[in-house]
């Protein structure tokens, strides 16, 4: 998961960053996106509507607009450094017991496979 510093390796619509995830947080306003694999650092370097943004926005992507336009203002106070990216886990080092124990921790094999 990345932690957004100057946003030039995190997607802005397709990432998760800073613990939400754009394009589900804001459903209707992805849906008017003109670019929707455009890096964090490409939005902030032009945030005009017309350039992001197929218009006229709908009553519903207009108020998801106000909100992420606040959300996206406040990453600008940290746009030196550079991005950080850490595993679901906490940290920065890649650990394959770590990602299958996470991606197979919701499946619950049959009754028979119990024994094993």
């Amino acid at each position: 998961m990345p932690w957004t510093r100057d946003g030039r390796t995190i997607l802005l619509w397709q990432d998760i960053w800073n613990n939400i995830s754009p394009r589900f947080t804001f459903p209707y306003l992805f849906s008017f996106a003109r670019k929707k694999d455009g890096s964090i650092q490409e939005f902030l370097a032009n945030m005009d509507l017309e350039h992001n943004f197929h218009t006229p926005l709908s009553p519903q992507a207009a108020q998801e607009y106000h909100v992420f336009r606040e959300l996206v203002s406040n990453l600008q106070n940290s746009r030196t450094d550079k991005d950080k990216w850490t595993y679901p886990w906490g940290n920065s080092t890649l650990s394959s017991s770590k990602f299958y124990i996470l991606t197979f921790q919701s499946i619950q094999p049959p009754a028979a496979f119990n024994w094993i």
